[in-house]
């Protein structure tokens, strides 16, 4: 019993030294900024900025790297949590935590609502405080609008000028907006467009 405690005990002081010792690099790498952030008040609730970031053990980073520990480090998110709940703005980062190449934005409002955009500002999602309703337009290179539409049982529409285009579960929403990012509709927005000529 006492070596499963030791052994036990062991474990966790190695798994506190490394978090101090990630920490330490972050600030060497992001800044003093880290100093402030990721904090949390005396009851254990996050506060303030945070920032997400994801520690890669590979020497061949092109991110921010240390050769002393072959480590890299790259932003995943940022974003204020006020109470425990993200508030205003959050970014979302790709693998290299580019400020300049967010994929997805979130800007979450005090009342509980959330409006997210991705695949480059062209779509536009909102989320009611509990998601029983989902809206979302996404506009394409060819100035058409796509809507998609989620109602309180989860079943969404996708529709271009009041003609459904695809029926999904809320669930695969994800899935239908890549879909629509990759332009995989644009023989029936055509029809659709040649029909109301």
């Amino acid at each position: 019993m006492k070596i499963k405690a030791i052994i036990v005990i062991t474990l966790l002081f190695n798994v506190c030294l490394k978090a101090q010792h990630y920490d330490k690099i972050a600030t060497h790498f992001f800044g003093n900024d880290t100093l402030i952030l990721n904090k949390t008040d005396f009851e254990g609730l996050k506060q303030g900025l945070w920032v997400h970031y994801i520690l890669y053990f590979n020497t061949h980073c092109s991110g921010l790297s240390s050769h002393r520990y072959d480590t890299c480090f790259y932003e995943n998110s940022r974003g204020t949590y006020v109470n425990n709940k993200k508030m205003g703005h959050w970014a979302y980062y790709g693998n290299h935590g580019c400020y300049h190449t967010d994929i997805r934005t979130e800007f979450y409002y005090p009342d509980g609502s959330v409006k997210e955009t991705k695949y480059n500002r062209s779509m536009i999602t909102f989320f009611s405080p509990d998601s029983t309703e989902v809206n979302s337009e996404f506009y394409t290179s060819t100035n058409d609008t796509l809507y998609i539409k989620c109602d309180s049982k989860h079943d969404c529409n996708l529709t271009f000028k009041n003609s459904i285009l695809s029926t999904f579960k809320l669930q695969y929403l994800d899935t239908e907006q890549y879909r629509v990012s990759l332009d995989l509709y644009r023989r029936e927005i055509f029809r659709i467009k040649k029909g109301n000529d």
